[in-house]
């Protein structure tokens, strides 16, 4: 008779692991690992819309595994502990969906309101940690500029097929190119201490305010990162000045100017880019009501979304080829 019980008690653990793994998003020996990155435009959440419900609704729908945030707000003035939370707890509440979260504020005043980085994630967060950015004027007061805190996010993921490295940043935006520059080889010097030694996939992302097409500074910014070892899921397949290369005719892959009718240019400022033994098996812009019409705005920016196919084989992501000479 122990026997039997002690069968079905091992039985019954087992069957628990086994929900919560398939519950987790990374059960599936053969499953794509869905990531998406959105910068939640902090003050649009204030208001009675219902940007975070349209959010949830997709992630839920569509499977998103690992959801990369940037302005995400909280705080007394925000009558939350933070956007990021609110998320989770609707995606838990509607969807029954569990999602572990690192929320790291860099600015503002803890307990009253603070704007930061954040990681949603459905598979298991291991271990975090933190890095300041270099500070630089850029919030205008007065007549004057102020200096803004930044942060680079580091978590390590468990999946079914080992850990997975996700880093996640909010580089200047109203600063020079040399100043997000600094910021950039900071984050890059993070990830490259936290990864020495390793030979695991690893996800970048985030706003990082890096267009393109607005000088040739900003371009060695974007050939820094594919210099670092990176590859834009975006441009695996196609080159990288074919995506929104017109602002004045916005395009699927297009991240800013594409929620605002009124703006007269769009822009691609905001990136997932991944390294290590892994592959881009999906990759598109979500948010983009310029383009896609049935697909409301749930911010001034749009998501970049992909599903990667993690390590085993040898099989890694590859960089496109490219005619701009600044790229």
């Amino acid at each position: 008779m122990r026997v039997v019980l002690l069968v079905l008690l091992v039985l019954a653990q087992l069957l628990v692991a086994e929900r919560a793994r398939a519950r987790s998003g990374c059960a599936g020996a053969g499953a794509s690992l869905h990531v998406m990155t959105l910068n939640l435009q902090f003050t649009r959440v204030w208001g009675e819309g219902r940007e975070l419900e349209i959010l949830a609704d997709y992630v839920a729908e569509g499977e998103v595994d690992v959801l990369l945030l940037q302005e995400v707000s909280g705080g007394l003035l925000t009558g939350s502990s933070s956007t990021a939370e609110d998320l989770r707890r609707l995606l838990r509440e509607r969807f029954g969906l569990a999602f572990e979260l690192v929320y790291a504020p860099a600015s503002g005043v803890r307990g009253l309101f603070t704007v930061g980085n954040a990681v949603l994630s459905r598979c298991p967060i291991v271990t975090r940690r933190i890095e300041a950015l270099p500070e630089v004027p850029e919030l205008r007061v007065v007549g004057g500029k102020w200096r803004l805190h930044r942060n680079i996010l580091g978590v390590e993921i468990a999946t079914h097929r080992g850990p997975v490295a996700i880093y996640t940043t909010h580089l200047c935006a109203d600063c020079e190119a040399q100043e997000r520059g600094g910021q950039l080889e900071e984050a890059l010097a993070f990830i490259a201490e936290r990864e020495a030694g390793r030979d695991r996939p690893v996800v970048f992302g985030g706003d990082f305010n890096l267009d393109l097409f607005r000088s040739g500074a900003e371009r060695r910014l974007y050939r820094r990162i594919r210099d670092a070892g990176f590859a834009d899921v975006a441009a695996i397949h196609r080159p990288a000045e074919s995506l929104c290369a017109e602002p004045s005719r916005p395009d699927a892959d297009c991240t800013v100017g594409v929620a605002e009718p009124v703006r007269p240019h769009s822009r691609r400022i905001d990136y997932l880019f991944a390294s290590g033994p892994i592959e881009v098996a999906e990759q598109r812009v979500v948010f983009n009501p310029r383009v896609d019409t049935g697909m409301p705005a749930v911010s001034n920016h749009a998501a970049v979304a992909a599903r990667l196919r993690l390590g085993g084989g040898g099989k890694r992501v590859a960089r496109a080829a490219t005619d701009h000479p600044g790229l």
